[in-house]
């Protein structure tokens, strides 16, 4: 006996039931929160389930990284665990945060490094007499490291995350009754720099105004404004990474952050030109060398001090309740020869390929027996490039690939991946709208597509890159029992040591029964 399906009205009444962690209330990185839904729990939609919780930024640069309320919160959930009642692992998806990073970039239209890009570096709330903040709120009071004027201050924003992956985009309704109950632990990322820093304009080096000092003292530096080549000053809320009491690097030295303002540099520094408003900076040291200076830089002074908190975390579940006929149903049924039920999930085979490495051949351990596609996400081992997502699939001067698996090559010919190997580094519009290579891209469409994504953008893969290989059509799975599967690329040189995720998605049946208990096939 199947499950019956979320949209089948077999039930007569819902509601939110929500949980919180039986382990605290506040957790820093690298932490696991604990949820546990007892049998008590009945049946429940698992795609009207949702995370919920409060992050709290502190340290150096904190201001400027703002996760995104929907998406760039995903970025903290390294591993997500699922166990019935009695511990049977139903799912371990992990380094869940670089699947989902990848899931969303291709089913979001504009894409996921985009979607943060123009979301995450605003520092906005809701709650000023007028529902908005100008400029002047945000850098004049001091708007990124207190309360100013009684608003609240962004350091601490509330995220609200569905979740992705198996029971929790599973069409059918789970029956946490027959599990036994069912709890779910999540892994908190450790490296706040992958999980705070999308965007690489957050803290990109900002370009000053060119002033002479040689004869004055000034503790001012002066941002390029629209007027002056640079960015429009509104534009602050997502082109600065600091605020005040962070450190910036100026002319090979470190400065402390006195006061950020708006204005016009002839009145507020009078040793600038220029009439046009521009972004101000005062340092709290009592002045700058004098000399001239000539396309300097403004760099953000990464100190390690960042981190953030997870708090009043709770999972959201909609509760169901059957009609009362199909509930007998089911117990009679569960109390007899079982009932079982497929979810579409995804294991992370890791594999790590040397620096001086041209060619390698990743061996794919792999034990499912009915695989979907196989969706490899290769990631630079040695990135501490702040202006990096670290989540991100990366090219590392790959050259093409190909899978073998039961001895043969699939597809029949290498995938080319020569119109990757560019410097997209910038902020040229050509580079960023390279023309894509049409294999590559019709192999990341079918192997995503069966493995449950929706894809609706295929722009810009340069920035997100993935190696894949859809194993079915219509609907069709692999047995990779015995198959051998293995990721052969060549690269055009060595490059950096690198981390290769191979996300296995696949079909996963769970079976309940009185003889066996909870029984799950991959």
């Amino acid at each position: 006996m199947s499950v019956f399906e979320v949209n089948d009205n077999q039930y007569t009444q819902n509601y939110n039931c929500v949980i919180i962690p039986e382990n605290g209330s506040s957790f820093k990185e690298g932490k696991r929160l604990r949820f546990n839904l007892d049998n008590q729990t009945g049946f429940i939609d698992p795609n009207s389930s949702f995370l919920r919780f409060e992050i709290n930024r502190s340290g150096s640069g904190a201001s400027g990284c703002v996760p995104e309320p929907t998406s760039g919160g995903h970025a903290l959930l390294r591993d997500v665990m699922i166990y019935s009642g009695d511990g049977t692992n139903l799912e371990e998806m992990l380094d869940y945060n670089v699947w989902v990073n990848q899931e969303l970039n291709l089913s979001n239209d504009k894409g996921y490094k985009e979607t943060r890009n123009n979301i995450e570096g605003c520092i906005f709330h809701e709650d000023d007499t007028d529902d908005s903040l100008d400029i002047a709120d945000i850098v004049s009071n001091n708007y990124s490291k207190a309360e100013a004027g009684g608003l609240k201050s962004p350091l601490t924003r509330k995220l609200c995350l569905p979740l992705y992956g198996g029971l929790f985009k599973s069409n059918t309704v789970i029956p946490i009754t027959a599990l036994n109950g069912m709890r779910l632990d999540i892994q908190l990322d450790d490296n706040v720099n992958r999980c705070l820093r999308a965007s690489t304009t957050l803290v990109d080096a900002k370009d000053v105004v060119n002033i002479d000092l040689s004869g004055s003292n000034s503790n001012y530096l002066v941002l390029k404004s629209t007027a002056d080549g640079g960015c429009d000053p509104a534009d602050i809320k997502t082109h600065l990474a600091y605020g005040v009491g962070d450190v910036i690097t100026f002319d090979s030295n470190d400065y402390n952050v006195a006061s950020i303002q708006v204005g016009k540099p002839n009145v507020v520094c009078p040793p600038y030109t220029g009439t046009a408003d521009a972004v101000i900076i005062q340092v709290s040291q009592a002045s700058f060398p004098k000399k001239a200076y000539t396309d300097e830089k403004i760099a953000y002074k990464d100190d390690g001090s960042l981190s953030y908190e997870v708090a009043n975390p709770v999972l959201v579940v909609r509760k169901v309740v059957p009609q009362p006929q199909y509930l007998n149903a089911m117990i009679k049924k569960l109390s007899g020869s079982g009932m079982s039920f497929d979810i579409r999930s995804f294991n992370n085979l890791k594999n790590a390929v040397s620096s001086d490495a041209l060619q390698s051949a990743t061996l794919l351990n792999s034990f499912h027996s009915r695989a979907l596609a196989l969706c490899s996400i290769q990631q630079s081992q040695s990135n501490n490039n702040l202006e990096d997502n670290l989540l991100r699939g990366t090219n590392e001067s790959a050259l093409n690939y190909v899978y073998n698996i039961k001895g043969k090559q699939v597809p029949s010919r290498r995938v080319n991946l020569t119109r990757y190997n560019i410097n997209t580094g910038g902020n040229n519009v050509l580079d960023r709208n390279i023309s894509n290579d049409v294999e590559h891209i019709s192999e990341t469409d079918k192997a995503w597509r069966n493995a449950g994504v929706v894809v609706r953008n295929l722009r810009n893969q340069q920035y997100n890159i993935s190696y894949d290989r859809s194993l079915s059509n219509y609907g069709g799975s692999m047995d990779l029992r015995g198959a051998n599967p293995q990721l052969q690329v060549q690269y055009t040189a060595g490059g950096n040591a690198k981390l290769v995720n191979t996300f296995v998605s696949h079909l996963r049946n769970i079976n309940v029964s009185p003889q066996n208990g909870v029984v799950v096939s991959t």
